[in-house]
């Protein structure tokens, strides 16, 4: 009876449990909050790479444009510089065939309005070719001129005769035969070139230094207070130029731009993204009372040698658009107000509403050698 009963037990069907599956409107639900889920980390994701993307290119701007303006304020202190002799009261005389000057004391600060590619007011000297292909001028811009003698200076050996090589106190100097040398003592001073360099014996041959080779003066003889020195001498021309490449949207780049000394030499690029350099400068009054006044480049009663201060300022941009907003602000740069335009203006007055991001650069620089 027992195994027939469980022989009945076993024969009997197994009765499944009920199962509930997700109806079509809890999959629709789910669907949708995956969805909004999902936008929001791509939301998130798009912001903080737009975000990590701007502030990579403000401190890329940031440094570029703190160097180029570091570079720039260096040389505008040094303009003029000739050791102990104030070049307001005693310039050096200009003995180089090849100098980019005939007069030191009006070119060792000079600023210029670039009305074209190949016209600058002043003309520049004739030593300097203006460039017409990579670092070709922007017009509507300004550029700023400066000539000095090298901060490192070196001391040298009495001369016996005018006429008589330069030694010098030092092994290593940094003045080779074709530089452009300035000697000077606290009574003048001289701009020659270097036509040989036999260790540190420096020559000044008549053949490159306006058919003779006498200087102004035996350097190095007389009262050791007159602290008779050698340097290099050096002219570095600062301007915007066009780079020959072109960005995404295929728009011209621009740069920052150093032309230094031998002027056939191409010129340097400093800072790209450079947009826009203005200049003005401070003149001193001819009684040498009150404040400085401020004056553009081509103002009619500019007077180069009563220059004591330069307000220099560039505008930079960025390489491509990163922001969201066209920009439609005004900057201010060495005193001028560059406007935002549909189309930006030849005179340089203006900057596109585009999206690019930008940055004014501005300083202030006293000339210390006047």
């Amino acid at each position: 009876m027992t195994l027939n009963n469980a022989s009945h037990q076993l024969s009997q069907p197994h009765k499944p449990s009920r199962q509930r599956g997700f109806t079509l409107v809890e999959v629709m639900i789910s669907l949708v909050l995956g969805l909004i889920l999902i936008s929001g980390l791509v939301t998130a994701f798009m912001g903080s790479k737009r975000s990590s993307a701007l502030n990579a290119t403000l401190t890329e701007m940031q440094e570029s444009g703190r160097f180029a303006l570091d570079s720039m304020i260096r040389d505008i202190r040094m303009a003029g510089f000739q050791g102990c002799a104030n070049v307001s009261d005693t310039p050096a005389q200009v003995r180089a065939d090849s100098a980019p000057t005939e007069n030191y004391l009006e070119d060792s600060l000079r600023v210029y309005t670039i009305n074209s590619a190949t016209t600058w007011d002043p003309a520049p000297h004739s030593s300097f070719t203006i460039p017409d292909s990579i670092g070709e001028p922007v017009p509507g811009t300004h550029a700023i001129s400066v000539q000095f003698g090298s901060a490192t200076t070196y001391e040298i050996d009495p001369m016996s005769t005018t006429a008589s090589a330069v030694s010098v106190m030092a092994n290593d100097i940094d003045i080779v035969a074709g530089d452009l040398a300035l000697i000077s003592d606290c009574n003048g001073a001289d701009i020659f070139y270097v036509s040989g360099n036999s260790g540190s014996v420096l020559q000044h041959a008549a053949s490159a230094n306006n058919g003779d080779n006498r200087l102004s003066a035996p350097y190095g003889q007389g009262d050791s207070r007159n602290r008779p020195r050698i340097m290099r001498f050096e002219a570095n021309i600062y301007y915007v130029g066009l780079t020959g490449r072109t960005n995404s949207s295929n728009e011209p780049v621009r740069a920052l731009y150093r032309q230094t000394l031998p002027f056939t030499n191409p010129p340097i690029e400093m800072a790209e993204g450079v947009e826009n350099l203005r200049i003005r400068l401070g003149v001193e009054d001819p009684t040498n009372e009150g404040p400085l006044t401020y004056v553009e480049p081509d103002h009619a009663l500019l007077a180069t040698h009563r220059v004591r201060s330069v307000q220099v300022g560039f505008l930079m941009q960025s390489y491509d658009d990163v922001t969201s907003d066209p920009d439609t602000r005004t900057y201010q740069i060495a005193g001028y107000d560059i406007t935002a335009s549909d189309a930006a203006n030849s005179d340089g007055s203006s900057h596109g509403k585009d999206k690019k991001m930008r940055l004014s650069f501005n300083a202030s620089v006293a000339v210390r050698n006047r």
